[in-house]
């Protein structure tokens, strides 16, 4: 089953982001445009061909979807920013961290976090499919086939406001999202024979259980 909302407004003109690596998620055909630096497509292809489990689903979550090919896919935009005059404001929030796996960069004062989604089968074999795509920040493909995502989390001592235009972001803690951003959930069957999905650290709202990863998500 695949159900997303798509978003039919005009983009917005370019606009400063906070200064910072890291990736939002694209809720329209193409990324923000950003006054102090670009936004690159990029995508964490999760293979989900879990033998007669359940099916990997996407409600309202943007340009991100789930459930075709027996396949998950997270639509993002990734950048570096140079320093400008707006910050993150305090509202619950998550994003994936910029750099690499080896060196994950969050924004100033953010928590960092850590996702692991054990996309292998003991029956199907591992699974060559779970990929990355573009310039996916803090994110990756395990030896093993897993899928392996760095996460940083907004904390109270943020001020400011987010910028406008058609993105998504993860929920915070308890699910919760920024005024004016619409629910949405992303979820994975991640391949429940021996799994062994983990979370470290702060990772905002996702959460994981019987083999199963949950991606709360806020869209404009």
């Amino acid at each position: 089953m695949l159900l997303i909302a798509g978003c039919g407004k005009d983009r917005e003109p370019a606009a400063e982001w906070p200064e910072g690596s890291y990736c939002v998620l694209r809720a329209r055909e193409s990324c923000p445009l950003a006054a102090n630096g670009d936004f690159l497509e990029a995508a964490i292809v999760i293979d989900t061909d879990d033998d007669g489990s359940d099916d990997s689903t996407a409600e309202a979550t943007g340009a991100s979807s789930a459930g075709g090919d027996d396949h998950a896919r997270l639509e993002l935009c990734c950048g570096d920013f140079a320093p400008s005059a707006v910050s993150f404001p305090p509202e619950p929030f998550a994003l994936v961290a910029g750099g690499s796996t080896s060196d994950p960069l969050c924004p100033a004062d953010f928590a960092p976090g850590r996702v692991f989604i054990d996309a292998e089968d003991e029956e199907l074999g591992e699974d060559a499919d779970s990929r990355t795509e573009g310039p996916v920040g803090a994110a990756g493909r395990t030896a093993a086939g897993n899928i392996e995502m760095y996460m940083c989390e907004s904390t109270p001592l943020l001020f400011g406001e987010l910028p406008p235009g058609g993105y998504c972001l993860f929920a915070g803690e308890g699910e919760e999202c920024p005024g004016g951003f619409a629910d949405g959930l992303l979820v994975t069957d991640d391949e429940d024979s021996g799994n062994t999905d983990a979370l470290e650290g702060a990772v905002g709202g996702i959460s994981q259980a019987d083999g199963t990863t949950f991606f709360p998500f806020c869209c404009t």
